[in-house]
Formats: C-alpha cells, sequence, structure tokens
C-alpha cells in the first residue's frame, strides 16, 4: 500500500511538471491573440468609418513584445522577462485600443468616453516604467542578481503603484499633467493634496528603482561570463543605440522626431528577446564593431562637410547652388576610399 501511494504521489508530480508548462504556453498563447486582436480594433474602425489609418508605433510596439514573450515562454515557460513582455505588451494593446475607440466617440455616452480617457491615461504607466526597472533586473536569466537586490523591484513596485494610484484617484482636471478632461468615473472629491504628495512619493521611489535597476546591471555585467556577458551586450549596444536615437529627435523636430523616441521600446525589446533567444547571439562583437567604424566614418565625413561648405561659400560667396554640387561631389568621391 505505501508503494502504491509513493508512486500515486510520483505519478501526480511528473504529470504536473508534463502539464505546467503546456498551460502556461496556451496562456500565453491566449493572451498575445488578445493582444493582437486589441490593435487591430484600430485599422477595423478605421476602414469601417472610412477615418484616417489607426496603425503607429504602438501597435508595432505591442507586436514585438507579444510575439517575443511567445518564443521566450515557449522554451523557458517560468521565465520572468517573458512574462514581463506579455503584460507590456497587453498594457500597450490596450493604450491603442482605447486610443481606436475615439473615432466612434461621437456615439457613445459620456460617461464611457470619461472611462476610456481614464483607462488610457493609465495604461502608459506601465508600459514605459516596467522596461527600465523590472526588465532590466531580472535580464538576462529571469532572476534578481541575488536574494539581496529584493528592495530595489520593491521600491520599482511602489513607484509604479504610486503612478498609477495617483493618475487614477486624483480628481480631474489636474493641469499640472495635463488631465484636463472634465469628467472622472473613479476621482476621490478632496483628496487632490493627499495624491499630490503621494505622486512625489511615488516619484522618489520610482527613481530608487531605476538606479537600483541600472546598477544591478552593472554589477550582473561585472561578474558575468560567458553566454551572460554576451546577452548583457545585447542590451548595452540597444542602450547606447537608443541614446543616439534621442539625439537625433533635435534634428527631426515633430513630428517626425517623435518616431524615434516612440521607437525605443521596440529597439530595446528586440535586442532582449534575441538575446535571451539567443539568436546569432555572438555577432555582437562584429555589430558593435562595425557601428563604431561607420560611426566613426559618418562623424568624420560629416565634420569634413560642413568645414567644406563653409570653405566654399567663402571662395564661391555668389554661387550656393554650385557649393552644395561641389561639396556633395567630394563627399561622395571621399566616401568610396574610406569605405
Amino acid at each position: 500500500m505505501k508503494n502504491l501511494r509513493r508512486f500515486t504521489a510520483n505519478e501526480d508530480i511528473e504529470i504536473m511538471s508534463q502539464t505546467s508548462p503546456t498551460i502556461i504556453k496556451r496562456l500565453a498563447l491566449a493572451i498575445t491573440i488578445l493582444n493582437i486582436g486589441m490593435v487591430l480594433v484600430g485599422p477595423v474602425l478605421s476602414i469601417r468609418y472610412s477615418a484616417p489609418l489607426q496603425i503607429g508605433v504602438g501597435t508595432l510596439t505591442s507586436l514585438v513584445y507579444s510575439i517575443f514573450a511567445v518564443l521566450i515562454l515557449a522554451r523557458q515557460p517560468r521565465h520572468t522577462i517573458g512574462w514581463l513582455f506579455l503584460i507590456l505588451g497587453w498594457f500597450t494593446a490596450l493604450q491603442e485600443f482605447t486610443g481606436s475607440l475615439f473615432i466612434v466617440a461621437s456615439s457613445i455616452p459620456f460617461e464611457l468616453q470619461a472611462l476610456i480617457v481614464w483607462i488610457a491615461n493609465l495604461a502608459w504607466v506601465p508600459g514605459l516604467m516596467i522596461p527600465i526597472t523590472l526588465v532590466l533586473q531580472f535580464f538576462p536569466n529571469g532572476r534578481l542578481p541575488s536574494p539581496h537586490w529584493w528592495p530595489v523591484t520593491a521600491a520599482a513596485l511602489v513607484g509604479i503603484g504610486g503612478y498609477i494610484a495617483s493618475f487614477g484617484l486624483h480628481p480631474w482636471p489636474w493641469e499640472e499633467h495635463e488631465l484636463l478632461f472634465p469628467y472622472k468615473p473613479f476621482g476621490i472629491p478632496g483628496s487632490e493634496a493627499f495624491f499630490e504628495q503621494l505622486y512625489a512619493f511615488s516619484t522618489l521611489s520610482f527613481g530608487i528603482g531605476v538606479l537600483g535597476s541600472l546598477a544591478a546591471v552593472a554589477v550582473r555585467y561585472r561578474g558575468a561570463r560567458g553566454v551572460e556577458r554576451t546577452q548583457i551586450k545585447w542590451l548595452v549596444y540597444a542602450a547606447f543605440v537608443g541614446i543616439g536615437v534621442l539625439l537625433s529627435n533635435g534634428f527631426l523636430g515633430e513630428p517626425l522626431g517623435l518616431i524615434p523616441f516612440q521607437s525605443l521600446p521596440i529597439l530595446l525589446a528586440a535586442a532582449i528577446g534575441l538575446a535571451i533567444l539567443r539568436y546569432r547571439l555572438f555577432d555582437i562583437d562584429i555589430l558593435i564593431r562595425r557601428t563604431l567604424i561607420y560611426g566613426a566614418l559618418t562623424g568624420t565625413l560629416a565634420v569634413v562637410s560642413v568645414i567644406l561648405v563653409i570653405f566654399l561659400q567663402r571662395l564661391l560667396p555668389a554661387q550656393n547652388q554650385r557649393t552644395t554640387v561641389l561639396s556633395t561631389l567630394t563627399i561622395a568621391a571621399s566616401f568610396s576610399p574610406l569605405r
């Protein structure tokens, strides 16, 4: 009888270990399908009501998060980054979904419009804050660098939760944060002072979470070897490219300048996802080397171009068009041997 009980218990454990990953994978796939459905509402309504097509960077961001989440969880069903990506995909899809409902805003009650605005003003918080805190802390193996790092995670969660509570329950309008909608379904009258203090405390807590997350990446990189060190290189590379993208915003102006900024989550998600999946993992050294070479080459040519244009304008002050042509031809001729 004891042997039979022992066999039954072992069999149950084996069945649970086999079925749990399957259930997790199916759940991840179901949430991904839901995310895709929400981001497709905008294009469908646009076609139905002959409105401008509602396909933006947020749509692509949600798809990237969701696809990488499914790929990661298919291999490692309990990987924390996979679930964080799934959550990020859902919140980004929710933001796109609520935005697309404004196509039919004139045909829905005012209270429902207020609820849509309320959801839209909360959905961006996790989508912006989770990648620069929790994702960094748990990258690349889905665990913290050590159990002693839990206060950093707690600080980030308190900050995110405080922001959501402040934006969700502070009475509107809240001019300081451009929340000007005249009605709010869940605002608590007379609570302005409390939620403004909560917002300030959440900002401090979230700042600690961000700094701690960056420190976690640095500490992990310092102690990492082999595959894990290479995975972190992908994240660092994406971060430096992202800084370059942010610097380019000033040259593009609006509205083009918003596109690189909004594309940063896609860049980071792709780098993190590829690193965890280990797709062409060790190509990162080649990629870094080529980026440095072509970056230095581009910067050199830009400086030479500016100097050449200034020199030719002084040499040929009345022939601006010829100056431009001569400088362009000179740069083009010098690029081939440098390449």
